[in-house]
């Protein structure tokens, strides 16, 4: 099918460098200096400097959530907003992370590359955001068939793991998407997922199934019914004709669902004969399912005059009926407790070899590429549905190239990757300024930064990364990343690293070594982390020592279990500029629009209700519940829910969708970009009034809350003002606070002054419930955690 005409227009605009808005010297500077830059231009005018003033008008910060295969609703989003914005800073988690680090390096080629209009080679994209549309494309199938799916490529399972991973894919297949059968599929992937002694009791298993209803038929005599009760032949026959008939009913109501699920190609002349080929193959699963009965009924017929029994033929086949359906439950039952017997094994032996997911994102070194082995995995592959990565590399190394792509740097194996030191001073001439130090910059100070979320599952909490604390003293095995990342990404880190000393716990041979400094770690280092889907892609270990100085692998996760979207990264109580949201919803109203960006009015929050139709649902609402509660309220609240754009997506688009057709992501694709043009026109209005009208109600809430402050320290003076000055222990605060003695508070008087200005409300200063000054009780001002 050819493209939406809307889609290709949209690809060929924003593929042109001249869409974007262009980042002149004076627009590449990190907020601290540009601050002073005006700062010192409008002293003692009173009025803004224009360059400054154009400089905040044009920049932002974006946020994105986490998804899996919802990140193709990202690029153009995010190049509808780069036609008219800065990104200053950049934020995501999960999938929403790997869619910051491209958006990163998309800022970092805008500043820094060449801008050549030129083809690319096969596979890789321009530099800067030209090349972040054509990521879109480039996870589109082509025309051959042979090539079909190449979001579902990125996805490529170890050696270890490939068993397992078939039986997932052969889960996702339908005939909707992929036409191929899911029965089928989910046949040969279970064959190839265990083990010969797994194979051989399954073997067993099914001849007994195979043979008993006909050896029954054999072996039953028609005398034997003569005592029995009236009952039971009339009322055997009659449940097995129940039984017989219910599962025909059944059989054939699910081909007809399947049939209806099946979309009709307009492309295909005859389409009659696909139908057709359909039907055969479920009457012949049928058929198989059936055969035991089938041999038992022509053992009965065909067995001989001497044993047949005319006078209650009806009731022999009735309980042969019964005893195959008994007989099927209980195989089915014994294989299932086989299959999960050898899982359990597989987990025991191999979860942390694996680290804990099918995915390791990176080439499986120790797999075979030739040999018995190697061709039996391909025609299992294949049976299963399993897509062949045709050149497409795995998620790690893709990731890996295309964000040096869309640097403009080169990507082969003995270059640089782009590390967050890049980012902070991308655009900007540091080879002569020895007091622009990218060791000790902070994020005012960065020219772009970025900063994702991982969650730490052996601490049990979310890290903010890269590490803000140097200190920490965090290590890595090579032998570990190289198993989850790129060989050139973990060389490049080696290099920037020292050994520490230290054995690895997984690899007592392989001396760890110290994380590199944050300026001198790769981006999509974090990326990774950040992305590591539960059971689906693999953890990322890193190593820190305990208590008694022994090293222990701490597991990083994805960092949507903890904040799938954390819209609070960049946000201050006096922003300058808007920090941008995309978030992804399920879209519960069929009707309803794509894409739904609230307005900026003091109307009640609408939260999007949840159907609840079922267990399942129900238990996705719990997990969804404790997962975002915290983004959601924060979504909704004056000031936010204005800024942030909810993409909404059925259950077939997205999340863990593997197989979308390009016409699926396409319409993805257009969904994003009508998000980022919807935010892009609302703070891009005449004179601003919208972007100005964001800072008025940040700033009103804000002074509400800081004169709530200050009344509350009015009103506890008494307890406090002995305390400004001295500390009230002998432990030690360095930790905590700038002090230059562990147990003595240095700006004891600097203290003492601050708390004193926070003074009593005035009628010139009115209270928070004074001269209609209240605002409803919506936020708090409150001490939270720093990931």
């Amino acid at each position: 099918m050819s493209p939406d005409p809307s889609y290709a227009s949209t690809l060929m605009e924003l593929s042109k460098y001249s869409a974007y808005w262009p980042v002149s010297t004076g627009m590449g500077m990190p907020p601290n200096r540009a601050a002073e830059s005006g700062e010192h231009a409008a002293a003692g005018t009173g009025v803004p400097d224009p360059k400054y003033v154009d400089y905040v008008n044009h920049s932002c910060d974006l946020t994105m959530q986490g998804g899996v295969t919802s990140g193709v609703i990202y690029p153009f989003a995010v190049c509808a907003l780069a036609r008219t914005y800065v990104f200053r800073s950049i934020g995501g988690a999960s999938v929403g992370a790997m869619a910051a680090a491209a958006t990163a390096a998309a800022e970092y080629g805008r500043r820094t590359a060449a801008k050549t209009e030129g083809e690319v080679s096969d596979g890789h994209v321009r530099a800067g955001f030209p090349g972040l549309a054509q990521m879109v494309e480039s996870l589109l199938s082509p025309p051959s068939r042979d090539e079909e799916y190449r979001l579902a490529q990125l996805f490529q399972p170890g050696r270890k793991t490939r068993a397992l991973y078939r039986v997932v894919i052969a889960s996702k297949q339908s005939r909707g998407t992929t036409r191929k059968s899911p029965i089928r599929c989910l046949t040969a992937a279970l064959v190839g997922a265990i083990g010969w002694r797994s194979r051989a009791a399954t073997f067993l298993l099914l001849t007994i199934w195979l043979a008993v209803p006909t050896l029954l038929a054999g072996l039953l005599d028609g005398d034997a019914w003569a005592s029995a009760p009236r009952w039971i032949h009339t009322g055997l026959p009659m449940a097995a004709l129940l039984l017989l008939a219910s599962l025909l009913a059944a059989a054939v109501a699910f081909g007809v669902r399947a049939e209806q699920n099946v979309p009709a190609d307009p492309d295909r002349k005859d389409r009659f004969a696909p139908t057709v080929r359909r039907w055969l193959g479920r009457i012949g699963m049928a058929a198989v399912v059936v055969f035991p009965l089938v041999l038992a009924t022509g053992n009965l017929i065909f067995r001989g005059p001497v044993r047949v029994a005319p006078s209650y033929p009806a009731t022999t086949f009735a309980f042969i009926v019964c005893a195959w359906l008994v007989l099927t439950v209980a195989a089915v039952t014994a294989i299932g407790l086989v299959y999960a017997i050898a899982l359990k094994r597989f987990l025991d032996h191999n979860a942390a070899a694996v680290h804990f997911g099918l995915l390791p994102g990176t080439v499986d070194k120790t797999e075979a590429t030739s040999g018995i082995g190697a061709w039996a995995n391909r025609v299992l592959d294949r049976w299963a549905g399993v897509p062949k990565p045709r050149g497409i590399p795995p998620l790690a190394d893709w990731l890996a190239d295309r964000i040096d792509d869309l640097a403009g740097r080169p990507a082969g194996p003995d270059d640089p990757p782009l590390t967050f030191g890049d980012l902070w001073a991308a655009g900007l001439d540091v080879s002569s300024s020895s007091e622009y130090d990218t060791a000790t910059l902070g994020p005012g100070a960065r020219a772009i930064d970025l900063a994702l979320i991982a969650t730490d599952l052996t601490q049990g909490r979310p890290y903010r990364l890269p590490f803000e604390k140097e200190e920490e003293g965090w290590l890595f095995c090579e032998d570990c990343l190289k198993s989850v990342l790129p060989d050139r990404v973990v060389d490049w880190m080696t290099t920037k690293s020292e050994s520490s000393g230290l054995r690895c716990p997984a690899h007592p041979s392989i001396k760890l070594r110290a994380l590199p400094e944050s300026r001198h770690l790769p981006i999509v280092v974090t990326a990774r982390m950040s992305l590591s889907f539960p059971g689906l892609i693999a953890a990322v270990p890193l190593v820190l020592r305990n208590q008694d100085d022994e090293p222990v692998i701490h597991w990083f996760s994805d960092g949507g279990i903890t904040s799938n979207f954390p819209i609070h990264f960049f946000d201050t109580l006096f922003p300058l500029w808007p920090t941008f949201g995309l978030d992804i919803q399920p879209r519960r109203n069929p009707g309803g629009d794509d894409v739904y960006l609230p307005e900026q009015t003091a109307e009640p929050a609408r939260l999007m209700p949840v159907t609840i139709a079922g267990v399942t649902m129900f238990l996705s609402a719990i997990f969804n519940t404790f997962q975002s509660w915290r983004d959601t309220l924060q979504s909704e609240l004056p000031g936010f829910r204005g800024r942030i754009a909810h993409v909404r997506q059925s259950s077939s688009e997205g999340g863990m969708n593997l197989f979308m057709s390009s016409e699926t992501i396409r319409a993805l694709a257009a969904r994003g970009y009508k998000a980022g043009v919807a935010l892009e026109e609302r703070f891009r209005d005449k004179n601003n009034l919208q972007a100005r009208w964001y800072r008025w109600l940040r700033m009103r809430i804000a002074v509400e809350k800081l004169s709530t402050a200050a009344m509350l320290i009015s009103r506890r003076e008494p307890t406090y003002s002995n305390l400004v000055r001295k500390i009230p222990s002998d432990a030690p605060v360095d930790g905590w606070f700038i002090c230059n003695s562990p147990t003595s508070d240095t700006f004891g008087g600097a203290l003492a002054d601050q708390f004193a200005a926070f003074i009593a409300p005035t009628p010139q200063n009115p209270t928070p419930t004074q001269d209609g000054f209240e605002l409803p009780d919506i936020t708090d001002l409150r001490l939270i955690p720093r990931a």
